[in-house]
């Protein structure tokens, strides 16, 4: 049995997707903080893989320096676009918890990855 981290499994399909899309980009702060563990070293370049497939996908990073459990509101006050994109499990569950009520949107990079695969189909 294949065992295979997301990315690796949208990367393999994501080729020639499409979705006129601007999101904010929050890597979060794993990698600078040391969250990454051993066996996810390699999935760190990914997500801008994944990004840089989609067609129309435009992004604007937000710093990795801030982090999102510590000082969300600094994360949702660097949004520009209305909605922050992270590829972050924890980060995605912390921002989703944390969003203010008129907050910027935040979506999970797996989603972003199925909605320009739906777009795509049609």
């Amino acid at each position: 049995m294949e065992i295979l981290h997301y990315l690796d499994l949208i990367l393999r399909v994501v080729d020639g997707a499409k979705l006129p899309l601007k999101v904010d980009f929050y890597e979060g702060c794993h990698g600078l903080q040391n969250y990454v563990p051993d066996f996810q070293e390699s999935m760190i370049d990914h997500p801008k893989e994944v990004i840089a497939r989609v067609e129309g996908l435009a992004t604007r990073e937000i710093s990795s320096e801030l982090c999102c459990r510590l000082v969300p509101e600094k994360v949702f006050a660097a949004s520009q676009t209305g909605a922050i994109v992270t590829p972050n499990g924890c980060c995605y569950g912390s921002l989703t918890r944390l969003r203010p009520t008129h907050g910027p949107e935040v979506k999970f990079l797996a989603e972003i990855a199925c909605e320009s695969l739906a777009a795509t189909a049609h």
